[in-house]
């Protein structure tokens, strides 16, 4: 099952148009996600925890990727929850931290 907001978050990466298999729709970012999923050790828990997926690198025609933060977790034997979120306005702050604006000059302390 799918949200409408994941969908969207999604959308870019489906191939064929379709979302029905996460592993596949994530596999051009994420590779090693269904032997991460598959090789958990535990019964439940965590796969993974705010792995970052740039959605859209290394194509010239856009110049911002998108990033996509992904918690992966395994809820039993037989069934996995992952929720995604849209994290690109983060990591751009985050990275232009402490960057001086154009034209700007270093503050002194007296």
């Amino acid at each position: 099952m799918i949200n409408p907001v994941c969908a969207q978050l999604l959308m870019p990466l489906a191939r064929d148009g379709e979302l029905t298999n996460l592993f596949v729709a994530l596999e051009d970012v994420a590779p090693d996600l269904h032997v991460r999923a598959r090789d958990y050790p535990g019964s439940h828990g965590m796969v993974c925890d705010a792995l970052q997926l740039q959605i859209d690198a290394g194509r010239p025609d856009l110049q911002d990727a998108q990033i996509l933060s992904l918690n992966l977790m395994k809820l039993d034997d037989e069934r996995l929850m992952a929720v995604i979120g849209d994290v690109t306005a983060s990591v751009n702050a985050i990275a232009n931290c402490g960057k001086a604006a154009p034209g700007s000059r270093p503050s002194s302390v007296a």
